[in-house]
């Protein structure tokens, strides 16, 4: 009953291995073993409750069952093992398999999250916007906020390195960052600077966030500073792309950053878009691109920001052909107004 075992524990697998009489404990020494090979195997009712769920889950993997159906199976483990025991279960859904997992904290986390999103459409003095958010799980690492401080608003928009809880973890923290920032009138550079440092100190090495940070003027001038994400779109008279001016956050603690200046006049808009977007693929492979959102942007310069924002998620969304989205999805699309 061992074939077939998405944990693939060379020890239960290798028949030199089994006892006949007692195989069957075996095999879940083994894949207990697979699951978190720093437990120590304890015996009888010293097990906790963590450690007892690592066993119950071992034994349901060793019958190889086509369905699991789980309800918190990891409830009592530390984060590291909750992450674990979702790949194995993400990686048993698959070769005509299935697992039903229901996770209430993860819905707690994923309603939680949403709250601290802006609106989804929403005015500033001299702007007007509206925002796409579509998570590829329950939780996302993708980020986007709107401060408003006095007669400017701050436009924050990025994406945490990673996918799932982690992820959405560092989004929480990145935006706790910059809302404590925020108010404190110091310029822009010095903004992204400050929070580089703080995310650099709290998070695991190989962990970084891409980000765009726009002080918006109510007379039309933006101030605009990109930490290594997707260029944003810019339809002032033509539309054109913004490079990066910067690395990531959380690469290097002592990274600087620049600022472009922009103005744009009335009906004038931008747009700012995570991988999700721009790399959704087609059953070859190929990637939508960022240059099929430009021309969007520039055969509809009049499009009101909801209904830009959209035709480039529908559009998407039909490149794809049916194929899921591989990653979180956020758009945002910010025009001038009177």
């Amino acid at each position: 009953f061992m074939q077939g075992c998405p944990l693939r524990c060379g020890y239960c697998h290798n028949p030199d291995t089994w006892n006949y009489e007692s195989g069957y404990d075996i095999s879940v020494d083994g894949l207990l073993e697979r699951i978190t090979p720093n437990l120590p195997l304890i015996d009888g009712v010293t097990l906790s409750g963590g450690e007892h769920t690592l066993v119950m889950l071992a034994r349901i993997f060793a019958t190889d069952p086509q369905i699991i159906f789980a309800d918190e199976p990891v409830a009592a483990l530390d984060p590291y093992h909750q992450l674990h025991v979702m790949e194995i279960l993400r990686n048993h859904a698959c070769d005509d398999r299935a697992a039903v997992v229901v996770l209430h904290d993860l819905s707690l986390a994923s309603s939680i999250q949403r709250r601290l999103l802006p609106e989804q459409q929403f005015d500033a003095p001299g702007w007007e916007g509206y925002y796409h958010y579509e998570p590829h799980g329950a939780v996302s690492g993708d980020f986007c906020d709107v401060i408003r401080d006095g007669d400017e608003t701050l436009i924050l928009f990025g994406d945490i390195s990673g996918k799932g809880v982690s992820a959405a973890l560092l989004m929480s923290h990145l935006n706790a960052i910059f809302r404590g920032l925020s108010g404190s009138r110091i310029p822009l550079v010095d903004i992204m600077e400050r929070a580089n440092r703080l995310f650099c100190a709290a998070i695991p090495t190989g962990s970084f966030a891409t980000m765009v940070a726009a002080r918006l003027r109510n007379d039309g001038g933006v101030e605009l500073s990109n930490a290594g994400h997707v260029p944003p779109i810019v339809q002032n008279g033509s539309v054109h792309q913004l490079p990066p001016d910067g690395v990531p956050l959380g690469l290097f603690c002592q990274s600087t950053y620049t600022s472009q200046q922009l103005r744009l006049e009335v009906g004038d808009r931008l747009v700012l878009a995570t991988d999700g977007l721009i790399e959704s693929a087609d059953g070859r492979d190929a990637e939508y691109g960022l240059e099929a959102v430009s021309q969007i942007v520039e055969l509809h310069p009049i499009e009101e920001p909801r209904d830009l924002a959209s035709r480039l998620v529908a559009d998407a969304a039909g490149f794809r052909n049916g194929r899921p989205a591989d990653d979180d999805i956020t758009l945002m699309v910010v025009r001038r107004n009177n």
